[in-house]
């Protein structure tokens, strides 16, 4: 079984319009463009919102993230990152407070 990363733009289920302007912007197999982010399509002549919804469409379709969606994602993904590391800084420096206050309290 191919995967959709394999797919070739040409063969992929997106209309005519979606598929052109993907091959225009250098674009041949659907894993390139799962890479690719939504400023990086929306640069591509004549691919506007309609076909972007349509492009994300079918990497959903496909349990995937493109564009403009996988852009939030990685946001989100970088957000929650920041903030494990702050939680894990305030535990290691509450766990050192907790051990501070047992040496003093012997």
């Amino acid at each position: 079984m191919t995967s959709y990363r394999e797919i070739l733009v040409e063969d992929a289920d997106l209309s005519t319009m979606s598929r052109n302007c993907l091959r225009n912007g250098g674009f041949y197999r659907m894993g390139e463009v799962e890479k690719a982010t939504a400023a990086e399509l929306l640069r591509i002549p004549n691919l506007g919102r309609k076909s972007m919804r349509e492009i994300e469409d079918w990497f959903a379709g496909h349990g995937a993230l493109c564009g403009e969606r996988r852009s939030d994602a990685m946001r989100q993904l970088k957000a929650m990152t920041e903030r494990a590391a702050s939680l894990r800084q305030q535990a290691e420096q509450t766990e050192r407070y907790i051990e501070e206050l047992k040496e003093r309290l012997g």
